[in-house]
């Protein structure tokens, strides 16, 4: 629930944020990422290949602050964002906990 209160998700380059990242984008708020060199700093970007928005996912530090700017600064970035991220997560195997119970 306080994840939804959240304008835009920083998520941390070396040690990605896992379960609170999915509770994020499942509170359709968008997760900014720099993936890492080991597994756990690439469970950002995994998931949100799995929504299929590589837009959040970014290569650098330079990267990673003109796209945080960019959708902080702009409630029609961020909006337009959120209603994809939203879309995204209706359908998205990752949220699907019907499929997941039953497995």
């Amino acid at each position: 629930r306080r994840a939804a209160l959240c304008d835009v998700a920083l998520d941390t380059p070396q040690y990605n944020s896992g379960a609170t990242g999915a509770d994020t984008l499942f509170a359709s708020v968008p997760v900014v990422t720099v993936p890492g060199s080991k597994p756990v700093g690439r469970m950002g970007a995994a998931m949100l290949r799995a929504l299929r928005l590589p837009e959040l996912i970014v290569r650098d530090a330079g990267e990673y602050r003109r796209l945080v700017r960019r959708l902080a600064g702009s409630k029609e970035a961020l909006d337009r964002m959120r209603s994809k991220l939203l879309r995204r997560v209706v359908w998205a195997p990752l949220f699907d906990v019907r499929a997941w119970v039953n497995d």
